[in-house]
């Protein structure tokens, strides 16, 4: 209206060029982009799930679960115990504090057993 300077539309809005936002935005429902998008930062309230579950983090204990594989370009620390399911394969020198082993020991494909 001319006396607040409101804008109310009751059908959809088309914009033609960039629509720029000076102060905060409330939407109330889903927004949809298509295209690139580019965010500054990201508070997130509830779960994050990336490609229908091929990465998700879970808001109400931050665990991580990935349906592909994870690459550590450095060192990955570890702070409390870490199961496997499956071969740890180890390329290069591996350094263990100490070992406690439950079946047999193979070492050198049958060298010393």
């Amino acid at each position: 209206t001319a006396a607040d300077g409101n804008t109310a539309t009751l059908g959809s809005l088309g914009v033609g060029t960039t629509l720029g936002v000076t102060g905060a935005a409330t939407l109330s429902s889903t927004l949809g982009v298509t295209g690139l998008t580019t965010l500054a930062a990201v508070d997130v309230g509830g779960d994050v799930d990336i490609g229908s579950g091929n990465f998700v983090v879970t808001a109400a204990d931050g665990n991580t679960a990935t349906l592909g594989s994870l690459g550590v370009g450095t060192t990955l620390g570890v702070t409390g115990a870490a199961t496997l399911s499956s071969t740890l394969g180890v390329t290069g020198l591996t350094t263990l504090a100490a070992v406690d082993v439950g079946g047999d020991v193979d070492i050198g494909s049958g060298n010393f057993v």
